[in-house]
């Protein structure tokens, strides 16, 4: 139930609690003014434990304090106060008696005083205005989600195991029907023809090259323009048939180019591929650990269906996404088994 403050008691207590949340503990040593000796840092930890105990009254609803403790604490926070400012007005003048004097007077009306009246009210307080029933509900909410999480997870783990067995089932049923080393020939067909062909458009290049640079040496130096009346079209006369000579051998440059990546990039495939193949067998063989045929089996089937980038291409395919492997794999596995 709320309790009645009178406004002279509500703020002197507001004014006094304004004034302590100012303090701290380190303005207090002031070791420049006071020196080594006289300054007070061998007190900052009672200076900051007595502070931070007034501090907390900032925490409490004190409608729920009554007036005469109220008054109390108003006593005890001016008593506090004047201790304060005592220490801030300190000099060296009045000596080490008085400065223990000081010291003192903080710490014994800590320990008599202030901490017996100020932390029951704090503890109150404090215990009063916690809605434990609240805390309780939002913990045990948390705990159902928790726990529905985990059930969620411990499903999903579940249901990757399921398709990853069944892909591992679907990919060595495939191998051990079609035979995976035994296409390695295939792949290699089409690595040799590629690595042909390539090697037939880099002589087109260079050979193209070749006659680019022999065209425009004899049409611009052996065979000058002669200029004569009418200039124009004496000039137009000559000079377009041998830039129209030129943009065709450009262009049947371009043209090898792209087609010389093109062969390059299709070798590169399938070499990759045919590398696959024929070092599967090799790797199955050197282990008896199914896991780690599995593995390798899993890698080889990913080689022979992807698509991997070249570096010839300006746009190559990205990799196709295993989802799309394991895909192929499972029909290829069902028209084996049909």
């Amino acid at each position: 139930m709320p309790i009645k403050l009178s406004d002279e008691v509500r703020t002197q207590f507001d004014t006094n609690l304004s004034t302590i949340k100012k303090f701290n503990a380190k303005d207090l040593i002031r070791r420049d003014e006071l020196g080594s000796e006289l300054n007070f840092a061998d007190a900052e930890t009672d200076f900051e434990t007595a502070i931070n105990l007034f501090k907390g009254l900032a925490d409490i609803d004190i409608m729920r304090v009554p007036e005469s403790i109220i008054r109390d604490l108003n006593n005890e926070m001016s008593t506090f106060i004047n201790s304060i400012e005592q220490i801030k007005s300190f000099s060296s003048m009045q000596g080490p008696d008085v400065r223990q004097n000081l010291i003192d007077n903080i710490t014994n009306n800590y320990n008599n005083s202030w901490f017996k009246t100020i932390s029951p009210i704090v503890a109150y307080c404090t215990k009063a205005g916690t809605d434990y029933e609240s805390l309780q509900r939002q913990a045990h909410e948390a705990l159902e989600n928790i726990k529905k999480e985990h059930e969620q997870a411990k499903q999903e783990i579940e249901e990757t195991q399921k398709y990853i067995m069944a892909l591992k089932e679907a990919v060595q049923k495939a191998a051990k029907s079609v035979g995976v080393t035994n296409h390695t020939v295939n792949f290699q067909e089409a690595a040799n023809m590629f690595e042909k062909g390539k090697s037939i458009w880099f002589k087109w290049i260079v050979g193209v090259s070749v006659a680019i640079v022999a065209y425009s040496f004899i049409t611009l130096w052996w065979c000058p323009i002669i200029l004569e009346e009418p200039y124009l079209y004496r000039f137009a006369q000559a000079i377009l048939p041998r830039f129209t000579g030129l943009i065709v051998l450009f262009y049947i440059l371009v043209t090898c180019g792209k087609n010389y990546r093109a062969q390059s990039h299709n070798y590169i495939i399938n070499k990759n591929k045919q590398n696959a193949l024929s070092t599967f067998e090799t790797f199955v063989k050197a282990t008896s650990n199914e896991e780690i045929r599995n593995a390798v089996l899993l890698q080889t089937t990913k080689a022979i269906f992807s698509n991997p980038q070249s570096g010839y291409l300006k746009e190559d395919g990205s990799n196709d996404e295993p989802t799309q492997i394991i895909e192929i794999v499972k029909d290829m596995s069902k028209v084996i088994k049909s």
